[in-house]
């Protein structure tokens, strides 16, 4: 297996000099397969482009490349450009996988004949303490999820797992036609819809290999700002797809989300430009609900008909 198939890692890496070092050692240590390591310096203003420039003078099978700011998504679209491999595998540049990773998700691709195989993750505080860990319905664990069973996984309290790019192993022949849009927040959830109808068979592997880090430099780039509406922005775009899929359930589960996820924010800025957006978005959004109420229960239907008349009294 290691001689004929190649992975491709790929790597966006800004302003992550403090950490980036653990996670290009963790696919570096990779045992049992082939892999070329992409990294793409997203205009980053620390030593992280001195620190990529590096490994990729001192490993043959590492290339590095440099960009302008903008954003993960254009960063991975860069590495899926230049990827050889015939798999590729996404890292953040503040995580890190387990050893035995890339040859246990490429081994359940073979074996179980999938275009894509995630494993589980955990989340840690910068300290190493314990942020949040996976608790996968017995039922889904070590076996291939048809598309509904995978995208409810979204129901799993606080997990990402169904939505993230990162720690899953994919075909790259999926990537053919597919790339990351052009926004700050939210590109993953935004190409799901793609990959669903992209994918032949999702393998899910209930063992965590990788290792999610929120680093200070994360927390504050989460802090509120017009980049935020990218998230909620892709949200609407898979709620579309979920309504098309007919999965009602689903959907109106991730609208419950979004749109709290707007009035929090509605709630906390006095910017007039990230006001003004919130309310372009929330006019979208009463679209969504429109298609949603015939397809709801009762008590479903009034709430999303109050939705349609005011955001403020649907939340009261």
């Amino acid at each position: 297996m290691a001689d004929r198939d190649l992975i491709s890692v790929i790597m966006p890496v800004y302003n992550r000099e403090k950490y980036i070092r653990k996670g290009i050692e963790s696919v570096l240590a990779q045992e049992n397969v082939n892999v070329e390591m992409i990294l793409i310096d997203d205009g980053s203003s620390d030593k992280s482009p001195r620190i990529i420039k590096e490994y990729a003078e001192k490993y043959p099978n590492v290339v590095a490349f440099y960009q302008e700011n903008q954003g993960v998504g254009v960063a991975r679209n860069k590495g899926l450009e230049f990827a050889h491999g015939d798999y590729v595998f996404f890292i953040d540049s503040d995580d890190y996988i387990a050893e035995g990773t890339l040859f246990k998700l490429l081994s359940c691709i073979k074996q179980s004949k999938a275009d894509m195989c995630c494993c589980v993750y955990s989340r840690f505080f910068e300290d190493g303490t314990l942020e949040y860990e996976h608790n996968i319905k017995e039922q889904y664990r070590n076996m291939i999820l048809t598309e509904k069973e995978y995208l409810s996984l979204m129901l799993i309290e606080n997990s990402y797992l169904w939505s993230c790019a990162t720690g899953k192993l994919y075909k790259k022949s999926v990537f053919d036609d597919i790339r990351f849009p052009a926004i700050f927040r939210g590109e993953d959830e935004y190409i799901v819809p793609q990959l669903m109808k992209k994918v032949k068979g999702i393998y899910l592997l209930d063992e965590v290999l990788y290792y999610q880090v929120l680093s200070k430099v994360s927390i504050v780039r989460s802090q509120l700002s017009m980049n935020n509406l990218g998230t909620t922005y892709s949200m609407l775009h898979m709620l579309e797809y979920l309504i098309l899929m007919e999965y009602f359930d689903l959907a109106l589960f991730r609208f419950g989300v979004a749109t709290r996820l707007l009035k929090k924010w509605k709630n906390e800025t006095n910017d007039k430009t990230i006001k003004k957006a919130i309310n372009n978005q929330y006019s979208e959004y009463k679209k969504v609900a429109k298609k949603l109420i015939p397809n709801v229960s009762g008590t479903e239907k009034i709430r999303l008909k109050l939705f349609c008349v005011n955001f403020d009294l649907y939340f009261f």
